[in-house]
């Protein structure tokens, strides 16, 4: 459990180095960990348990902490902050890699446009960044999170999107990888990563998306969980 200023008492994991730890203690925040019904360790060990292994081997810490179905709204950034505190209190770099799966790009691209700072890297498996497009403004889960009407997300949309929010990302450099299949129907690539990588490539920004034919957004795919390039690129840009 982890004591959280901003939201009480929540599961959490760190899965610390397997060995050695890398010059710097290197960690990757991740997104979303979504503890099982029946408690006990988040449910992450199918989705990157793969990403996991291969960073911890090589000195990087990986840590998440379980907030619900948040959609990146303020509360939910404020214990991803209370994690990221108590990570760099107990020593770990203030420069984290971001890891978003699904709907956890909604957190990480929300909390890293907060912190453009103290992200060293973004890499993405069919990460949400279209709060439109994932889980739709009609949600009423993503109306309760943010405590907003349909009307009043649409209106807030330009400011609050996370497509929108990549700015200053992307003024201190930081680089950014996704992997996303072409037919995923769940989180469609075109208002997704292809979007941001438009807005990116649009600000200076660096990002690689890598498309993947005819893939959709369930299973455990070789390319989605096991990419070598995107273990590399975390490797590369957080230690």
């Amino acid at each position: 459990m982890f004591a959280s200023a901003s939201g009480g008492e929540r599961k959490a994991f760190i899965y610390h180095p397997t060995g050695v730890a890398a010059p710097g203690r290197p960690w990757v925040m991740y997104a979303p960990t979504l503890a099982p019904d029946a408690g006990g360790t988040p449910d992450i060990e199918l989705a990157v348990g793969g990403y996991f292994q291969q960073w911890r081997a090589a000195g990087i810490a990986c840590a998440g902490v379980d907030i619900g179905d948040n959609y990146g709204a303020p509360p939910g950034r404020l214990i991803y902050t209370d994690l990221y505190n108590a990570m760099v209190a107990a020593g770990y770099s203030t420069t984290p890699a971001m890891l978003a799966r699904s709907r956890g790009g909604l957190m990480i691209y929300e909390w890293a446009a907060d912190n453009p700072t103290k992200v060293s890297c973004i890499a993405g498996v069919y990460p949400a960044g279209d709060l439109a497009s994932f889980p739709g403004l009609s949600s009423a889960g993503l109306q309760a999170a943010w405590g907003m009407t349909e009307a009043e997300l649409s209106a807030a949309l330009p400011t609050i999107n996370p497509v929108n929010r990549l700015a200053d990302l992307a003024a201190n450099g930081v680089p950014i990888y996704h992997v996303h299949g072409d037919s995923d129907v769940v989180v469609p690539i075109g208002p997704n990563s292809q979007t941001v990588k438009n807005n990116y490539d649009a600000l200076s920004g660096t990002m690689t998306l890598e498309i993947i034919p005819g893939a959709g957004h369930s299973g455990f795919e070789q390319e989605f969980f096991f990419n070598s390039a995107l273990v590399a690129f975390v490797i590369n840009n957080c230690t």
